[in-house]
């Protein structure tokens, strides 16, 4: 996999449990790779932008395809427990695609919101 495409530092996060205050137990978002700024080098392809209605208002959406180089540790990347996080923006796990032997990976992430088009 060429370096050009990959000038994007982006950071893979997994769902961890907490306690809040009161014991109650709390989704907090916590780094997958452990370096110093957390971000790994990926490729970014946004695949489809638009808006629907629900819940009795418009909602935002963007699909986004993000491509990086192999690593330990992207197998485990799953839907529901990961996601990405680029420039702010929330981007919620879709789907993981394995290219090659291990040569890289695609995953496949959509963000919701306003967030979705600053």
């Amino acid at each position: 996999m060429r370096a050009g495409p990959l000038d994007r530092r982006v950071v893979i996060e997994k769902k961890a449990p907490a306690q809040d205050g009161t014991g109650e137990e709390v989704d907090t978002w916590a780094p997958v790779i452990a370096t110093g700024d957390h971000a790994v080098w990926m490729g970014k392809r946004d695949v489809r932008a638009g808006e629907r209605f629900a819940a009795q208002q418009t909602v935002a959406e963007i699909d986004t395809v993000f491509t990086a180089r192999w690593a330990p540790g992207f197998d485990e990347i799953q839907p529901d427990t990961h996601r990405l996080v680029y420039r702010g923006r929330v981007y919620n796990v879709q789907g993981v695609t394995e290219l090659g032997r291990r040569d890289g990976i695609e995953i496949a992430c959509a963000a919701r919101g306003e967030a979705a088009f600053r």
